[in-house]
């Protein structure tokens, strides 16, 4: 075919280099260009400023937030930022051909020899360039600043990682501006009206970032326009820019040229013969760009494909024939270059009457090359990552079994955590953060780190991959391991389960032992240095990568006291009967993609396997922590006070880490799942109690990792200024620093629905095919049973028992019967707590007497002593405990005081307790926590008199003492805003919380998703409303209010209305006709005031008739207020608040129907 000259295939690239200088000197003159050369340097360096900020003031106390620091600056870029430039580049071309014919440019281009297709490649080209150049900018900066830095020994800021900003310059920016440059160009030439060119363009434009924003992590290749939204930079492994995003990418610039291609062929000039070969070029290059884009769909959705056929296949094979693993041994070769190789005997034993056969999971990307039973050749089938053995026949009855299996690969790390209740990296509604937070891969195998993870089965593993529920009331199998593993290079360092200890140092071989049976194997090698300190027979070991070792230099300076430290925090739980079971634990760094999170339908950590916690590489071994330690040294003159803050700050900042981010989050399960785990009825819960009982021994409030409240708080940990002025501000100010999003963890498990859960089902319910309500109803319930265990027996009883518990089944699985014969042992009180919380849904409720202060009699020094009593009637048939909140001797006088707990108090079933305070300071206020009640919430305690009795002959009587105080009961009928017989006609709110897009998200206020209790949003107390979010003015909510009606919870609905009121109306049943008084509950906190001349209105209502009263809201009193008297019949009867006389909130809190005659 022969082409003429203008056509694209032999277009003359001077011509070309010609029109982009021509539109490059035109367009750089231009006002607007001027502007957006300054604004848009400004506007986007505001996030480079946050995030040294981040890495000045926050980093060094949170390793969660070394992942905001600089560094992965360009890892973590917002969508937007793409979007700003896009329109920077539409806002220079939209409007070029009206210039061109402004400034008769059209005609001087008419009279020379360059086509259309030139003419407008040409502005493609310079338009992106000049936008290319202003990012180039923007980037160049912060790496100089950066750059500067890390020369010189500043401390305000770190380079950006290189990869990312070469990824961004040289990949992603030039793509994404030629194909918007392109597409605009393309508009220009079939739309004459520049509005709506600018109009199309800039709705395609945020049409693709909203599907940007609104993509799961799965898809993001696909869609997103930065290549860093799918990398982790790493130092440890790096990763490169992805097959399908190179795909994606040269998809885009095939359909950028075949959009300047179509905007030629649609300007029509006479000269120009590019239109007749538009035909042919334009559709290769449309076909291209659909064969790239549909090869690289077809490796995203493939691999979501077969993760798929995984776990359907796992999920319906059968169970096979019941195994207990007594032994693994064997030869392991690990070739970084190549492959895995394993040699190994896997010794159990099996019920011989059983017909199954026998099913292990196995890697399907291992090729078997042997595998024998007892010595025999055994028929097998290994299919989708399992493997059937199906001659029984081969069973020895007289011994253990034992399989060998010889096989060799390179192991998918895909093939593991399939079966994932949450599969958050595929969850549109899981926050791109979350991928972020805990990795995307499950395993790795290459010449800079391996990690082979224990889930993506590198070993055979009895059973299918099925982590629900009902498969895990089995506990674990626990095993012995004598391993000889081989590793190339050499120059790598190898550490795993258990105790690694070095045959061969020319050979690199490695003996992987347990020293206690352990229930999984994980290995793990890098080019790691290595210090260990040995503490009461126990070693402790941190394997961190040769390239991080500038940055814990300061470790040296520090070593006797955090050697001392670590002592300190291990003979705690060494005192109290608990020991390491491998004797041995070795802190491994690892890379920031390795994923922490297990599968299952708990999804717990797997961040803490046997003797091996796994420490991401964006905390501990790259923290900032000299800025820190250097502010300390600043500010602390006394050297000893230096010292130990500085040792402080360091404990610290491990605990203050989020989730899996969290050091000590697998100590629990390091302490106990890898000794021993609970097996029948109740077996997850029996477990995860004791793992809360171990996890009270921690130096800070210790939270259990949750997939769900993880997600819910993920995008919290980006870039935001409300966070990071908290850390801020207790750095200026001396102040303890706090952990802010570990509160909003900690608001999240204890929820209004957490509280339903807890109120409605019982462990014995569980599975209930929720999994995210099984989970926070366990943990939930688990720490509540932990807190009273120990607050009644005490610390030392607790864990005598616990560890003669765990001594007893160490290395194999123990009963709910087991448990309790023990507790009886060691004379346990265990009611309710392993009785009746445990076996039914039922809870205890409190109604309290108001509290009285005395003086009573001076100690034995002289000092005054007050009595603070109050009586607490249990009113359910199940016990509970409850405690004290009372102010602190140093601040009982302040408006603001801090407070403190007494000890638990038990409140038997149905029985009244009086709890008698003694304290040598007056007690002004207080309140009764419940804990594990119907309640809920803390009970403000009212005093009796503001007079102070003094009895100086009484002496203290004893803390807790019975009681036959019984509360006066309330006359009458009174249905409460929580009862069934009060609804409210409105439209059910939006629970869903708006995302944070691009800037928004920097300065937002994070909060809590809006919950629904008892049909109405819960807007709880004062201080979880400024976390809660806002419902619509006029809408109804529920919020905690002390002075409210309630048998035990306190609450009122309240809105607030501007002209219309949506109804609230309170149903019952009269039981006989008479004469009925009825009355509204005001609240005590409703200030009148403001409201003295606020009127509402009430419509009463039967099947019959209506009758309206107007209630004065501004000369009411706190408690019951006569709404008015009616002669009513038997049967329904309806009160509605239905008017206010001006806008303001309204309250429903309660009303009560008495008989007129009654007293």
């Amino acid at each position: 075919m022969e082409l003429s000259a203008g056509t694209p295939l032999s277009t003359s690239g001077s011509r070309i280099l010609a029109a982009i200088r021509a539109e490059f000197e035109t367009t750089k003159r231009l006002t607007r260009f001027k502007i957006l050369r300054i604004v848009l340097p400004l506007a986007t360096l505001v996030a480079y400023a946050m995030s040294c900020f981040i890495y000045v003031f926050v980093a060094p106390y949170s390793p969660t937030f070394g992942a905001a620091t600089p560094k992965y600056l360009l890892e973590n870029i917002d969508p937007t930022f793409f979007l700003i430039f896009q329109l920077a580049a539409l806002f220079l071309v939209f409007d070029a051909p009206h210039r061109h014919r402004s400034n008769q440019i059209a005609e001087v281009l008419d009279a020379k020899p360059v086509s259309n297709f030139e003419l407008l490649m040409g502005r493609v080209i310079a338009t992106a360039a000049l936008i290319w150049l202003l990012v180039v900018v923007v980037v160049l900066i912060p790496c100089l600043i950066g750059l500067i830095a890390a020369v010189w020994g500043f401390d305000f800021a770190e380079p950006i990682a290189i990869a990312s900003v070469l990824n961004l310059l040289f990949l992603d920016a030039p793509t994404t501006l030629l194909y918007w440059c392109a597409f605009a160009v393309l508009l220009t030439s079939i739309l004459q009206l520049r509005v709506a060119v600018f109009a199309v363009a800039a709705a395609f434009m945020f049409l693709w970032f909203f599907l940007t924003v609104e993509s799961p992590y799965s898809v993001l290749s696909l869609v997103s326009p930065s290549s860093n939204d799918t990398l982790f930079i790493s130092d440890l492994a790096p990763e490169l820019v992805s097959v399908t995003v190179l795909l994606v990418r040269l998809a885009s610039l095939l359909l950028a040229f075949a959009f300047v291609l179509l905007a030629a062929a649609w300007i029509k000039r006479n000269d120009d013969p590019s239109s007749t070969n538009v035909r042919v070029v334009a559709p290769l290059a449309l076909v291209a760009c659909a064969g790239m884009y549909g090869l690289a769909s077809a490796m995203v959705f493939g691999a979501l494909a077969e993760d798929k056929r995984w776990r359907e296949f796992h999920a319906a094979a059968e169970e096979g024939r019941e195994l207990d693993l007594k032994r693994i041994s064997g030869t392991v070769k690990l070739d970084a270059r190549s492959k895995l190789e394993i040699d190994m005997k896997l010794e159990f034993s099996a019920d011989l009457l059983d017909s199954e056969p026998l099913v292990f999971a196995f890697n399907p990307a291992m090729n078997i090359q042997s595998l024998e039973l007892n010595g025999s050749d055994a028929n097998h089938t290994f299919k989708n990552g399992l493997l059937h053995l199906r001659n029984p026949n081969l069973l020895e009855s007289h011994s253990d079994q034992t399989l060998r299996i010889v096989a060799r690969g390179r192991p998918n790390p895909r093939f593991a955590y399939f079966d994932s209740a949450v599969n958050y990296k595929a969850d549109p509604n899981a926050p791109i953060q979350t991928t972020s937070l805990f990795g995307s891969v499950n395993s790795l195998f290459s010449s800079r780190y391996i990690a082979l993870m224990p889930a993506i089965c590198w070993y055979p593993t009895p059973g299918p991959i099925n982590g629900q529920f009902s498969r895990q009331q089995h506990g674990s199998d626990y095993f012995d391991v004598d391993l000889t593993v081989k590793l190339l290079p050499s120059n790598l360092l190898l550490v795993g389960s258990g105790t690694t200890t070095v045959q061969g140092q020319e050979e690199s071989t490695y003996n992987i032992r347990s020293h206690a049976p352990m229930h999984e194997i994980g290995l793990f090698a890098s080019s790691f240095f290595h210090m260990e300190t040995e503490i009461d027979g126990m070693t402790i070991a941190m394997y961190f990568h040769m390239s991080h070792a500038k940055h814990l230099v300061w470790i040296d300076d520090f070593e006797q006291s955090f050697r001392s430290e670590v002592q300190e925090w291990l003979r705690r739980y060494l005192d109290l009967g608990l020991t390491l079971p491998q004797h041995s634990l070795s802190f491994v760094e690892a890379p920031r993609q390795l994923r922490t999170v297990g599968g299952g339908w708990r999804m717990d950590s797997v961040a803490a396997l046997p003797g091996v916690v796994l420490v991401k590489e964006h905390g501990f071994p790259t923290a900032p922590l000299s800025v820190g330690l250097a502010r300390i040294e600043e500010s602390i003159d006394d050297r000893e006070q230096r010292r130990a803050s500085q040792t402080n700050l360091v404990a610290e900042y491990l605990a203050r880490g989020l989730e899996t981010d969290n050091l000590w989050v697998g100590l629990p399960n390091t302490f106990w799942s890898e000794v021993t785990s609970a097996t029948g009825e109740y077996a997850q819960a029996l477990d995860q109690i004791a793992r809360s009982l171990i996890g009270s021994l921690a130096p800070n409030p210790f939270q259990f990792f949750s997939i769900y409240s993880s997600s819910h708080i993920a995008h919290m940990t980006g870039v935001n200024l409300n966070i990071s002025s908290e850390f801020l501000g207790a750095v200026l100010y001396g102040r303890p620093v706090p952990s802010p999003i570990q509160s909003f963890v900690d608001d999240y498990g204890r929820r209004a629905s957490v509280w339903n859960y807890v109120e409605n089902l019982a462990f014995s319910d569980l599975p209930t095919g929720d999994n995210q309500r099984d989970l926070e109803l366990m943990l939930f319930k688990s720490n509540e049973i932990a807190r009273g265990l120990l607050s009644v027996n005490g610390e030392a009883k607790v864990f005598k028992w616990l560890t003669n518990l765990q001594r007893e089944f160490a290395g194999s699985t123990y009963t709910y019967h087991d448990m309790l014969v023990q507790a009886n042992e060691f004379e346990l009180t265990v009611d309710p707590f392993l009785t009746d919380w445990i076996t039914n849904a039922s809870l205890p409720g409190y109604v309290v007497s108001r509290m009285s202060v005395d003086r009573i009699v001076d100690d034995a020094r002289g000092n005054p002593q007050y009595k603070t009593s109050v009586t607490v009637r249990n009113m359910e048939p199940v016990g509970g405990l409850v405690r004290l909140q009372y102010p602190t001797e140093e601040t009982w006088s302040w408006m603001f005081p801090y407070y403190t707990q007494s000890k638990g108090v038990y409140i038997p079933a149905e029985t009244s307790t009086r709890i008698n305070l003694i304290t040598p300071y007056e007690v002004r206020n207080a309140q009764l926590l419940p804990g594990l009640s119907m309640n809920r919430g803390a009970i403000s305690l009212q005093k009796s008199s503001s007079t102070i009795n003094e009895f100086p002959e009484v002496k203290p009587p004893p803390f807790a003492e019975r009681s036959d105080w019984m509360p006066i009961s309330e006359r009458g009928i009174i249905v409460d805003d929580l009862d069934a017989g009060f609804t409210v006609t409105q439209r059910a709110p939006n629970l869903a919380r708006p995302t944070s897009i691009g800037p928004v998200g920097w300065f937002a206020s994070p909060r809590l998703q809006l919950e629904m209790d008892s049909g109405l949003p819960y807007l709880g107390t004062y201080y979880e409303r400024i976390r809660e979010f806002r419902v619509p003015r006029g809408t109804w909510g529920r919020i905690v209010e002390s002075s409210a009606y309630g048998r035990y919870r306190k609450t009122v609905a309240q809105a607030w209305i501007r002209d219309t009121i949506h109804t609230a109306r309170f149903t019952t049943e009269l039981p006989e006709p008479s004469q009925w008084t009825l009355s509204f509950h005001v609240p005590r906190s409703w200030r009148p005031g403001p409201n003295l001349d606020l009127q509402w209105q009430f419509k009463i209502s039967n099947d019959s008739k209506e009758w309206y009263r107007e209630f004065d809201v501004g000369s009411k009193v706190p408690g019951w207020n006569l709404i008015g008297n009616f002669d009513l019949p038997k049967g329904a009867i309806r009160v509605e608040l239905v008017a206010s006389s001006k806008p303001g909130h309204v309250y429903a809190d309660a009303i009560r129907w008495t008989r007129s005659q009654d007293p």
